[in-house]
């Protein structure tokens, strides 16, 4: 889901999202030629999923339709390339797993490759 700019003189960076959250970002210019969750975002499984800015953490999310939230992909591959990786750690339901979501938007990934001890 797209987030809708507000045409505003003020305050020329300014978005919704269509969690009614209102947000003010970069200028587009900043991000030009790359993936940007807001300004310009990739053709990942997750855009049409709706969006939240995390105050709290400085992280887009997605929310899945379990109702968790993941990182953006997009924003995610930015917090990387600037060394802040951990903003991708989250609780998850597996959704933001392409290949889980294809089998089904409520797969769970489970952990199968601990060893056992006889």
């Amino acid at each position: 889901m797209t987030p809708v700019k507000i045409n505003s003189p003020k305050y020329p960076n300014t978005w919704e999202l269509n969690s009614g959250q209102v947000i003010t970002t970069h200028a587009e210019s900043r991000c030009k030629g790359q993936y940007c969750c807001i300004h310009n975002p990739s053709n990942h499984h997750m855009r049409d999923w709706p969006m939240h800015w995390r105050d709290d953490t400085g992280v887009m999310e997605r929310i899945c339709p379990c109702g968790v939230g993941h990182p953006d992909p997009d924003d995610l591959a930015y917090n990387i390339k600037i060394g802040q990786a951990w903003k991708g750690v989250h609780g998850c339901c597996g959704c933001c797993n392409p290949e889980t979501f294809k089998v089904s938007p409520k797969a769970r990934l489970v952990d199968v490759s601990v060893d056992t001890v006889e």
